[in-house]
């Protein structure tokens, strides 16, 4: 990288950073790299060519330098065989706490897996051997440890070997940390349905024979890792717990990071055992069906509370009058104080931990509409995606949107609400955007 360069990074179980070339200590820094320093996430890392850690800390300090700036001896930290973009040898990291617990999971539930296949820059971190054939791999992962922040562009990394790999004929699961710690046991089971998925698959069509690389050490990866606990900052990522659910005393607590997608969205599922309509039903009977579908739900729209009603029920076709039971009931609540409402949503006033929802799985179709989304759910999934990223363009946190609520693409309405929950955040000063970039207030 040339001085003014900049590259983005996420340390697994850290935090996300930013790496700013700058030139020799005694020199004026580039507007560019001035800019960069001062927009940049959490912790700032500033490296020179040729300057010491000491030399570059007075340099940002003398500038006035936010205090989340960390000086980096970036000529000694990165070597020539470091991987890049452009190709080059593949230097396996010793920062692999993550591809290690995922390894010996793997080699406790009796699968063969071999680390760091592949060369030329382009390979996998892992490679999982077909149970039935040990000349064959069935799957590569890729995770993001330090080799995934070699790239100067993660989502460029995250493109290119992805595209090369698969056309070379790899099947392959992506195993992020923060999903790992967040939700372990989900992301074991993803693991275990792509192994069993890609063994399932013809085995004339798979990756090429590839020899594992040998190791080595001494990466900058571990050089920006001493950095970080000289700072204060966690060493170690959070190790998930074994696939026979023993948990090692000596892992650290995980630390409260979003999932990328959220849990199930739970639908009322029950039977309301009463001979008469709703409409004809006794008041306190409607108002407590009612009030159990908008606890499970909530946030949720008037009509598909009505939908539900229906459902519970036994009704087939929603008439008028079930309509207007749904629609009296929820009046009621909300005089009694029992529901809280924005637009056409409403939710219990009883504390309820509110956490965005996938509509991946949901039986009702209508809950998969843009304009079925409570808005408060949308910003609630913003502020978090936000407060991760520490800097996300909206079209990038529109993108994370659709992921977390469990939609398989971003279309126009979706876009739409997105855009409009985004907006609204904003002006409520819940959300900064700052040179292009949402951050939260």
């Amino acid at each position: 990288m040339a001085p003014g360069a900049v590259a983005e990074f996420l340390e697994p179980g850290l935090l996300n950073f930013d790496l700013v070339v700058v030139e020799a200590a005694d020199s004026t820094p580039s507007d560019h790299a001035l800019g960069a320093i001062v927009r940049g996430r959490q912790v700032v890392l500033v490296g020179s060519p040729s300057a010491e850690p000491g030399s570059i800390l007075e340099l940002c300090r003398a500038r006035g330098m936010p205090e989340r700036v960390l000086p980096v001896a970036y000529g000694r930290a990165l070597s020539p065989s470091v991987p890049s973009m452009e190709g080059g040898s593949r230097e396996p990291s010793h920062d692999r706490t993550l591809e290690e617990v995922i390894a010996k999971s793997l080699t406790r539930s009796g699968y063969d897996v071999d680390h760091e296949v592949g060369a030329e820059g382009l390979g996998v971190d892992l490679a999982v051997r077909d149970p039935d054939d040990p000349n064959r791999y069935v799957l590569g992962i890729l995770t993001d440890g330090a080799g995934y922040h070699a790239a100067a562009s993660a989502r460029e990394r995250d493109r290119l070997i992805g595209e090369v790999l698969e056309g070379r004929g790899w099947n392959l699961h992506r195993a992020w940390a923060l999903g790992w710690c967040r939700d372990p046991d989900a992301a074991w089971r993803r693991l275990l349905q792509a192994i069993e998925r890609a063994t399932a698959l013809d085995p004339s069509i798979g990756p090429p024979d590839l020899d594992p690389v040998e190791e080595a050490s001494g990466t900058w990866a571990a050089q920006i890792r001493a950095l970080f606990e000289s700072a204060g900052a966690p060493s170690e990522p959070w190790t998930p717990a074994s696939p026979t659910g023993s948990a090692d005393e000596s892992v650290p607590t995980a630390p409260d990071v979003p999932s990328l997608e959220g849990p199930p969205y739970l639908e009322a599922d029950f039977q309301v055992r009463l001979d008469c309509a709703p409409d004809q039903a006794p008041a306190t009977e409607l108002l407590s069906v009612v009030a159990r579908i908008v606890d499970t739900e909530g946030p949720i729209h008037a009509d598909e509370v009505t939908r539900r009603l229906a459902r519970v029920w036994g009704i087939d076709q929603i008439g008028s009058r079930t309509q207007e039971a749904a629609r009296w009931a929820l009046q009621q609540a909300e005089r009694d104080g029992e529901i809280q409402r924005e637009g056409r949503f409403v939710w219990s006033s009883r504390g309820v931990n509110f956490r965005p929802r996938s509509r991946r799985e949901v039986r009702s179709d209508t809950l998969r509409k843009a304009n079925m989304i409570p808005p408060l759910e949308i910003r609630l999934a913003l502020g978090q995606i936000v407060e991760g990223h520490v800097g996300v363009r909206p079209s990038e946190a529109s993108e994370l949107l659709t992921r977390v609520l469990g939609f398989e693409r971003l279309g126009e309405e979706l876009k739409d609400a997105f855009a409009r929950q985004i907006q609204k955040m904003i002006e409520a000063d819940e959300l900064h955007l700052r040179d292009g970039k949402l951050y939260v207030a």
